[in-house]
């Protein structure tokens, strides 16, 4: 999807010394509120398309399977799609059936427990042990106060060994492409069967996640964790 006013827009025209400014202004309540408006936006968008007839994605979409995946603001996004509360106020699009969030945060205001207490859909969540923020003071640490909130819902976690928040956008802060692919084979093979899990409901990949085997795509010193749901 996406974002104007939190897109490549930001920085793009911007002078090198001014980007990381842009960006952090650019990380904002209302730009927060505008991609919560943004995405059921574009899923009432896809369901048009996909009745009428004569347009390219006519018929091609399976619209009772839906899956979100963010990074970062994305990650943020799509934990309220997924449910994550405010007090007593939701944003959740009940059509996002399983969610996938690259670099989670935990809420900058109110409790993390109630906040992730009416998340019950699937959740695949991605950090590294030196993923900070570019732009913010989150902490590797805040990026784990996420997933032991996850009470009601299906939950796996991947914690790579030394991976940073580039790390996931395999493209370093100038643009530049980061070398070592080894993030994305293991991002690649973890999201592949985390959807098929709960979006084609195959048996073999669930168990695939849950029976040890999702380990082999990792490095030992990597954390691979599972909650109580998930292994129902």
């Amino acid at each position: 999807m996406q974002h104007p006013g939190s897109d490549e827009s930001v920085w793009k025209d911007a002078a090198a010394l001014e980007r990381m400014t842009a960006m952090r202004q650019a990380a904002s309540a209302k730009n927060y509120l505008d991609r919560t408006k943004d995405v059921p936006a574009v899923l009432d968008a896809l369901a048009k398309w996909n009745g009428e007839k004569g347009h390219p994605l006519h018929g091609r979409m399976d619209l009772e399977k839906v899956g979100m995946s963010g990074h970062s603001f994305g990650a943020q996004t799509t934990q309220v799609m997924a449910g994550q509360s405010a007090g007593k106020v939701s944003l959740r699009d009940p059509r996002v059936d399983a969610a996938v969030m690259m670099s989670p945060s935990p809420p900058q205001r109110g409790d993390a427990a109630a906040a992730f207490a009416t998340v019950k859909i699937p959740c695949l969540l991605m950090t590294g042990t030196l993923d900070d923020s570019p732009i913010g003071n989150t902490t590797p640490a805040d990026r784990l106060q996420v997933f032991p909130h996850l009470k009601e819902a299906p939950a796996w976690q991947v914690v790579f060994d030394k991976a940073t928040h580039m790390d996931f956008g395999q493209r370093d802060l100038r643009g530049g492409k980061i070398k070592d692919a080894r993030f994305h084979r293991a991002i690649l093979a973890l999201t592949t069967a985390f959807w098929d899990a709960e979006l084609k409901g195959h048996p073999e990949a669930r168990k695939w996640l849950n029976d040890g085997a999702a380990k082999k795509v990792l490095l030992p010193e990597d954390r691979w964790e599972k909650n109580g749901k998930a292994a129902e």
